[in-house]
């Protein structure tokens, strides 16, 4: 993301905080400040998009203004959760999963074969007949 793009999500945000603050009752920035503990002069910064409102400060906003905290953050322009169905994540959740039991489920098997022949491999005779067994498997 270019700076250019985040001042612009700056001001979009302060733009929102104003215009949530005004229509929840605080005429001023003074105002608004003390109820969620921080100076005018950090609410103008918000308002104005030189900074941003930090995550931890979202949720006291929320309480101020008696909004959800989803979509405070939203507003702010902060990371919110997947908007997707729930039934959806859940899908893809389960998809992901049997993918890698599938996957392990291949290594447990490799790994068994590994130790097999690692336990042939310990003895003379089990030496020949691995060597036998991959010379019938090279001639077929």
């Amino acid at each position: 993301m270019t700076s250019e793009d985040r001042l612009s999500r700056r001001a979009r945000a302060g733009r929102w905080l104003r215009e949530q603050r005004q229509r929840a009752g605080f005429a001023t920035a003074a105002e608004f400040g003390r109820a969620i503990g921080v100076s005018k002069e950090v609410v103008s910064n918000y308002e104005v998009g030189r900074s941003s409102v930090p995550d931890d400060r979202a949720e006291k906003i929320a309480d101020v203004l008696g909004m959800d905290i989803i979509e405070v953050r939203r507003g702010l322009g902060l990371w919110v959760p997947d908007d997707r169905p729930t039934s959806e994540v859940i899908a893809n959740a389960r998809r992901i999963t049997e993918q890698i039991e599938r996957k392990l489920a291949a290594r447990t098997a490799d790994d068994e074969l590994i130790e097999r022949v690692a336990r042939v491999m310990k003895t003379e005779s089990g030496r020949r007949k691995l060597a036998k067994a991959l010379d019938l498997i090279e001639e077929n």
